[in-house]
């Protein structure tokens, strides 16, 4: 996945990911996405297919709800102003849907404590 594009992108507008792990998007990234966006006092908006858009800021339960399996992609939806490197790490997150890629993200935008 091209992150890049994020960098030159409008906000406002739809972002993907597809999710690469084989056991999908499971509860230790979900919960690292949800503390991610946490951090961050807007909305971001997930959607897949066969599930409405809804609000996953600072919510498992939010993401859970998609099925994120492998293979699933996975639209992400954030308005005017949103942080750039926030929006990147929960794009890489979702793609690389594992623990161990969200703790690194974690540590390089320095949001572990």
């Amino acid at each position: 996945m091209n992150i890049n594009s994020v960098n030159n992108a409008s906000f406002g507008a739809n972002y993907s990911a597809v999710i690469k792990n084989p056991l999908g998007l499971h509860m230790k990234p979900s919960a690292f996405i949800a503390r991610l966006t946490s951090a961050v006092d807007q909305p971001i908006y997930f959607s897949a297919e066969g599930a409405a858009e809804r609000n996953v800021r600072n919510s498992i339960i939010g993401i859970m709800t998609l099925e994120p399996i492998c293979g699933k992609k996975i639209s992400v939806r954030v308005d005017d102003g949103y942080p750039k490197h926030i929006l990147n790490a929960v794009l890489d997150s979702i793609s690389a849907g594992n623990d161990t890629e969200a703790s690194k993200i974690f540590a390089k935008i320095n949001l572990l404590g």
